[in-house]
């Protein structure tokens, strides 16, 4: 009689809702370009600056002096 409880129990259970309240946001910019970049290009995989003699590559976000 006691696992028929039980089990009764927890199907009764497992009917009711529950809400959840995790939500989740994942906002990924790859390849997207930087703001200070010059306008009018949509895409370019390096910007050259010359006062300070280097290249900045967009993809992974890094300088590259020389």
């Amino acid at each position: 009689m006691k696992k028929l409880l039980l089990l009764v129990t927890l199907v009764t259970i497992g009917f009711i809702p529950i809400k959840s309240a995790a939500q989740v946001q994942v906002s990924i910019n790859i390849g997207s370009q930087p703001l200070w970049g010059p306008v009018g290009y949509d895409y370019v995989d390096y910007y050259y600056l010359p006062e300070i003699e280097s290249y900045y590559y967009v993809p992974s976000r890094q300088f590259i002096y020389h």
